[in-house]
């Protein structure tokens, strides 16, 4: 099928070693000949390096341009020269006047955008969740220690809570809290105290006080 008759041309092939400027320029010589160039469009990124986009005011000139063109050898390579599958918004904001391409373009995109975040967005969330699980199972399963360790401390929360709340229980020493990594350890005469702390202190009342994430287990030997 042939290519649709357009005002942008798509060109590739293109020396990805000369640098964008001057491949912008040397399109530019090169293409202006044959009608008013709106728009040259070429990128030094991986992707879309060897490559670029030149719009013409009308199709005689990228019609033209393609003709003669496709082919010319160019800094030593010879490039390939296409209409491109569609204008681009400069065409249509500078020559037609009319956006309304260039809305249903931009329309699309934060659609498939949408999309793609939905379709990947319950993946991350169900590994997080059993990445969460797995490392609460972890700590469960850790000996029995004087010190114990409270996780995920919400950041509003002052050490002087903290101290206030767990010296209730019998052997309480003291807190140290590690704010830029909201945790804190707290630390118990014995480990016999320790776990007796652990055992008795209400999960629910826990998480109202210092954050629905907190994790309260012992800390590592």
């Amino acid at each position: 099928m042939a290519d649709l008759v357009r005002e942008t041309l798509y060109v590739n092939n293109l020396n990805d070693r000369v640098s964008t400027t001057k491949l912008k320029d040397a399109l530019s010589q090169l293409f202006e000949k044959y009608g008013k160039i709106v728009q040259i469009t070429a990128h030094s990124n991986l992707k879309m390096k060897g490559q670029a986009f030149i719009t013409f005011e009308n199709n005689e000139a990228s019609s033209l341009a393609q003709k003669e063109l496709d082919s010319h050898e160019l800094f030593s390579k010879k490039m390939r020269v296409r209409f491109a599958r569609s204008n681009s918004d400069n065409y249509h904001i500078t020559v037609t006047g009319n956006t309304a391409p260039v809305e249903d373009r931009k329309k699309t995109k934060e659609e498939v955008l949408k999309k793609r975040k939905l379709e990947t967005k319950p993946k991350r969330s169900a590994a997080s969740t059993a990445t969460k699980k797995r490392k609460v199972q972890d700590f469960n399963l850790l000996p029995p220690h004087k010190i114990l360790l409270l996780q995920n401390i919400g950041s509003q929360v002052e050490p002087s809570q903290l101290n206030e709340f767990f010296e209730k229980h019998s052997g309480f020493i003291n807190v140290r809290s590690v704010k830029v990594r909201n945790l804190a350890f707290i630390e118990y005469d014995s480990e016999p105290l320790a776990t007796s702390a652990l055992d008795s202190i209400d999960q629910e009342e826990l998480k109202g006080l210092f954050g629905e994430a907190v994790l309260l287990t012992y800390a590592k030997k």
